[in-house]
C-alpha cells in the first residue's frame, strides 16, 4: 500500500515539476509518538531494535520505486526512538539517506561524545548519511543567550567530513536571541566548504567586515565561548532550577 501510494505521488508531483524532485522523505512523526508493540514486532525490537525494524521497511519501498525510479533517493529520519542503530548488522539500501537528529547547539556531534559513537555505529549501517542539528534550545529565552563554540564546530564538520555525512541541515529559529549569530553563520558556511580552514583567518575576516572600526573589541565578546558546553549546561541549569516560576515567566 504504502508503495503504491508513494508511487503515485512521485508521477503526479514529476509530472508538474519543471525539474523532477530526486528525493523524497518518508519519516516518523514528530515526538516520541509512539510505535507498535504487538507481539511480533517486540519480539523484532529484541532482534534487532526499533531502528532495525524501521530501516528494513524503509529499505524495501526504496527497492520497490528504484524499480521504475532509478534516480530516486528516500530520506529518512533517524530520531527518538529510531535513533540508536539498529542491534544486529543491517544494510541500509543504497538509495536510503539515513537523516540523524542527534546533534545540537549544546552538545556538538564529536567522535569522543556519546552521540559520536552512535554516528559510528550509523555508519557502519548505511552509506549515506546527513544530519539534522538543532542550533537552538527547547528550554525557552531564559536559556539564551548561546554561541557555538568555535573549536567544537569545525571538530563537528570535520568528523561529519570523515564519516562521509554529505549533507547537513540545522534546525535554527529565534536565531536573533542567540549571540553573535551572523558571525556563527558565517564561519560555519566557511567551515563546510573547507573543514580544515584557519579558524582565526577567518574569524578575522568576518569582524573586521562586519564590525569594522569596532572588530578588536567585539572580538573579544566573541571569544568569551565555554570550552566545555555539557559542564556549561549543566552549570546553566542548576542555576535556573533556584530561579522561582514566576521570574521565569516574568517578560
Amino acid at each position: 500500500y504504502t508503495v503504491d501510494v508513494l508511487r503515485e505521488f512521485i508521477k503526479s508531483d514529476r509530472a508538474k515539476s519543471k525539474v523532477p524532485p530526486l528525493v523524497y522523505d518518508i519519516s516518523q512523526d514528530d515526538g516520541g509518538s509512539g510505535y507498535c508493540t504487538c507481539t511480533n514486532c517486540k519480539k523484532l525490537i529484541e532482534e534487532i531494535g526499533v531502528s532495525g525494524i524501521y530501516m528494513t521497511f524503509i529499505s524495501k519501498v526504496a527497492e520497490a520505486i528504484e524499480k521504475e525510479y532509478p534516480d530516486i533517493y528516500i530520506n529518512t529520519l533517524a530520531y527518538h526512538y529510531t535513533q540508536t542503530p539498529p542491534k544486529k548488522p543491517i544494510k541500509v539500501h543504497p538509495k536510503v539517506i539515513v537523516q540523524s537528529c542527534n546533534s545540537n547547539i549544546i552538545s556538538p556531534l564529536l567522535p569522543d561524545k556519546p552521540n559520536g559513537a552512535v554516528m559510528k555505529k550509523w555508519a557502519e549501517h548505511a552509506s549515506l548519511l546527513a544530519i539534522w542539528s538543532y542550533w537552538r534550545t527547547y528550554e525557552g529565552s531564559d536559556t539564551y543567550p548561546y554561541t557555538r563554540n568555535r573549536k567544537e564546530m569545525q571538530e563537528e564538520l570535520q568528523f561529519c567530513r570523515d564519516i562521509n555525512v554529505f549533507r547537513y541541515f540545522s534546525e535554527n529559529e529565534n536565531n536573533i536571541e542567540r549571540s553573535f549569530y551572523m558571525f556563527q553563520y558565517y564561519l560555519f558556511s566557511k567551515l563546510t566548504v573547507d573543514p580544515d580552514l584557519d579558524m582565526e583567518q577567518v574569524t578575522d575576516t568576518f569582524m573586521k567586515g562586519y564590525y569594522g572600526a569596532a572588530a578588536e573589541p567585539m572580538k573579544i565578546e566573541a571569544y568569551e565561548e565555554p570550552a566545555d558546553f555539557d559542564e556549561f549546561w549543566a552549570k546553566r541549569r542548576a542555576e535556573l532550577d533556584k530561579v522561582p516560576v514566576e521570574a521565569k515567566l516574568t517578560p
